[in-house]
């Protein structure tokens, strides 16, 4: 089973919104990123049935809104609104060079190996306007499954550096005890 495979099954259960995300109370879920992106256009990488961007899609003035999943079945559970949904193969950014001002991600990089989450660190920076913002979240650990994937908070900074970002902020435990947050500019 690919990891593409699980999500499209799991999108098929009826308990999805439920099941598979965050039991993380939502308001504490965008209270963790949202204050930390840029106003314009902001992607969340993961987006699933569209939990986040929805919310953000409401709360936000003067934002454009995108997301991108890996599973198509997940995307057909978004709800029609003003954000704008794509499937991406689960290691780029399906947008040009300097589309976003800021870009997100939560519960999706403990679900990827290190090869992707990598990849989708250069993508951002790709993707991202100068002085754009990267703000994410990951688990710290050096396991290794289909969908649970702990990553080595060292390596995910080398990563950010070597792609040219800056370095904003970690934090440690933040909405999660095992969840690590990293704020990246791009320089």
């Amino acid at each position: 089973m690919t990891e593409q495979d699980y999500w499209d099954k799991a999108a098929e259960d009826p308990e999805v919104a439920t099941k598979y995300i965050s039991d993380v109370d939502l308001d504490e879920c965008l209270s963790a990123f949202a204050e930390k992106l840029l106003a314009g256009s902001i992607l969340e990488i993961g987006c699933g049935i569209g939990r986040l961007t929805t919310a953000m899609a409401e709360r936000a003035v003067a934002c454009q809104l995108h997301g991108i999943d890996i599973s198509s079945k997940m995307l057909d559970l978004t709800p029609k609104s003003t954000v704008k949904y794509k499937l991406c193969d689960g290691k780029t950014i399906p947008y040009p060079n300097e589309s976003f001002e800021s870009i997100y991600s939560m519960l999706t990089f403990q679900h990827v190996d290190n090869e992707t989450m990598h990849s989708y660190i250069d993508e951002a920076y790709r993707t991202l306007k100068d002085n754009g913002v990267f703000r994410f979240q990951f688990v710290e650990g050096d396991h290794d499954n289909l969908v649970d994937h702990g990553h080595s908070v060292d390596d995910v900074r080398h990563w950010l550096q070597d792609a040219g970002f800056s370095i904003v902020t970690i934090d440690r435990g933040l909405v999660h005890p095992q969840w690590i947050w990293i704020t990246g500019a791009k320089i």
